[in-house]
């Protein structure tokens, strides 16, 4: 009789499927960010039947599991999806295992382990016009890499109603995990325009979508790039008793509180250098924070 030598669990699997003793012709369909993958399989004797699902990243970890199912399908929940894409490596693995309710009841019957690399936003790393086309219900993933510091404006172009989001992470179908920042209107009509400063080689990862998600519609994406970063600290002019304006070397502005410190009779702004008498009321107005002081110092 031969002897087979069975090293480890993929080995197995691989052999219980061959053999049709657990599941096989595993399957993924819906295979884009944008959507909730379907994951499916076959097996000999589906009646009495039940089935588990396994998904591990590529370190064979396991991150999810499905409830014991009575169908040879299932579908990933948004949390479980958005999990999946932030494997590292962009591997996913997954098995199914299989048990028989007849009596005697038998099983687990592993299958063998199916790998996917998983799907990938559009990478971009230069300025310019990118043409896009989103499918109902769906949104296209992009990963910008700056190529230098510098203010990034990101604006649509077109008849469809789009939206911009930027996210820390990338987040399934149409999940709002990890949401930083997100633009509708700002553009020409009903187009997005955002503008972010980024350093270089920093990765902004957005998705593009219709607004309402239930349609679809072309557009085309513009990406500029301005090499001047404001600096609030050209110049500053009094406005009231507690604020004053902070300039820019273009012309922008921004409004701050006085950050106030103590003279002998009275308080100095360190910026715009307006100058009171009177005590400040029990604070120090500090760059739109409030630091109390001991008035004993004075």
């Amino acid at each position: 009789m031969n002897h087979y030598e069975i090293d480890d669990i993929e080995s197995l699997g691989e052999i219980l499927s061959r053999c049709r003793f657990s599941a096989f012709n595993l399957k993924v369909s819906n295979w884009v960010i944008g959507r909730r993958p379907i994951l499916t399989w076959e097996y000999i004797r589906p009646e009495n039947t039940q089935y588990k699902l396994y998904i591990y990243n590529q370190n064979d970890y396991l991150e999810v599991e499905s409830p014991l199912l009575n169908t040879t399908s299932y579908e990933l929940s948004e949390n479980d999806w958005t999990k999946v894409l932030n494997f590292p490596n962009s591997i996913m693995k997954w098995r199914v295992i299989v048990y028989q309710n007849d009596v005697p009841t038998t099983g687990g019957y592993m299958s063998y382990t199916d790998v996917r690399t998983l799907p990938q936003p559009i990478e971009i790393k230069e300025c310019g016009i990118y043409n896009g086309k989103i499918l109902y219900n769906n949104a296209d993933w992009y990963k910008f890499i700056a190529d230098d510091s510098a203010e990034y404006t990101f604006e649509s172009f077109g008849d469809s109603d789009t939206v911009i989001e930027t996210f820390s992470l990338i987040a399934g179908n149409q999940s709002f995990d990890y949401l930083l920042h997100s633009d509708d209107d700002s553009g020409e009509d009903y187009n997005f325009k955002i503008t972010l400063k980024l350093t270089k080689n920093q990765i902004l990862l957005f998705r593009i979508r219709i607004s309402g998600w239930e349609s679809l519609g072309d557009y085309r994406l513009s990406i500029t790039k301005s090499s001047h970063i404001h600096d609030y600290s050209y110049r500053f002019t009094k406005y009231d008793n507690s604020t004053h304006y902070a300039y820019c070397s273009c012309g922008e502005y921004i409004m701050e509180n006085h950050n106030f410190i103590p003279e002998k009779l009275g308080h100095r702004c360190t910026y715009c250098k307006y100058y009171t008498e009177g005590p400040v009321p029990g604070v120090l107005m500090c760059l739109n924070q409030i630091i109390m002081y001991d008035k004993k110092n004075e």
